[in-house]
């Protein structure tokens, strides 16, 4: 992989590498296997005349601080999704009691709806009871008032 760093006059790297050419910069090829030690460690890697990476003896192994950023960065995950976990379970709950409310509700509208149709039925019954008795007496009318003439 490509970076640009500069070097102080004795050839170590004394800024953070670049992606991208910049002016007063240098092309340097770091393995891909170095990678993690030359952008942890850039400013103890030296630059020879041909501009090739040198790197230190002593670099402290990465592998172990690897790891436990690996494992910070998967409790942080974890965690994350715990949150959303407990966040969907209440939202869950929330929903299952709204929706009972609501079976009741809906049951309690529909014991109205039929109260209010047996009223309706009871109410045509006494107009139409009424309807009878009032052509009853039209007609109870309409003869008396016939023999009294």
């Amino acid at each position: 992989m490509e970076y640009y760093i500069t070097k102080d006059d004795k050839g170590f790297v004394n800024v953070l590498p670049e992606l991208e050419p910049k002016d007063g910069y240098t092309k340097v090829e770091v393995a891909e296997t170095d990678k993690e030690y030359f952008l942890r460690y850039y400013d103890k890697y030296r630059v020879d005349d041909d501009n090739r990476l040198q790197a230190p003896g002593n670099l402290p192994d990465i592998s172990i601080d690897t790891l436990l950023n690996a494992i910070n960065q998967q409790q942080t995950q974890i965690e994350t999704v715990n949150g959303q976990i407990t966040s969907y379970k209440e939202l869950l709950d929330n929903m299952t009691k709204a929706s009972a409310t609501l079976g009741g509700q809906q049951a309690q509208l529909q014991v109205a709806v039929n109260n209010a149709n047996k009223a309706m039925a009871s109410i045509g019954a006494a107009v139409a009871q009424l309807q009878v008795s009032a052509k009853a007496q039209d007609a109870s009318t309409t003869e008396t008032t016939t023999d009294n003439k």
